[in-house]
């Protein structure tokens, strides 16, 4: 089950969600974003709670995880954005590490292109299935939790 909340408060824009998952995991976010002319700022707070004894993989059973993250894009023209963030999480002694350089060409409403860049370390995965499922966390997935690794993405998606 999920609930969320999204609204503005001025130029801010701003949500929030609660989000579990039944023997699993429970957790809740925020998250805000403000443009400043040809840029826009952003900021998240993400806290997960892995149930002990659940369906979470062995290494996150009864594991606490609050994660932060910070993020600036660049409206370079109307049809091209470039974006780069980072976020951190408190596994491993604060020490894990997502950043990412994307870039996001318009090619009509519906379609676009994009190229990623991701750098992950000390554990933390690159790829979003491994942090959806966690299976790289602590090492779960890797010999140890100083793994570190990089995605890159380039691709185009179309909405429906």
């Amino acid at each position: 089950m999920s609930y969320s909340l999204t609204g503005s408060i001025g130029d801010v824009a701003v949500s929030g969600a609660y989000h579990k998952r039944n023997n699993v995991y429970s957790g809740y976010n925020a998250s805000a974003n403000l443009p400043v002319g040809d840029f826009t700022l952003a900021a998240n707070y993400l806290s997960v709670d892995y149930t002990a004894g659940g369906g979470a993989s062995a290494a996150m059973q009864g594991v606490k995880v609050g994660s932060f993250g910070f993020g600036l894009s660049y409206k370079m023209s109307d049809a091209f954005t470039i974006t780069a963030q980072t976020a951190s999480n408190d596994i491993t002694g604060g020490n894990q590490r997502v950043s990412g350089l994307h870039g996001k060409y318009s090619l009509s409403k519906s379609t676009f292109g994009y190229l990623s860049y991701t750098n992950a370390t000390n554990g933390a995965s690159s790829q979003y299935e491994g942090r959806a499922y966690a299976s790289n966390v602590l090492g779960a997935g890797g010999p140890n939790a100083t793994d570190s690794n990089r995605t890159v993405a380039v691709g185009i998606a179309h909405s429906f």
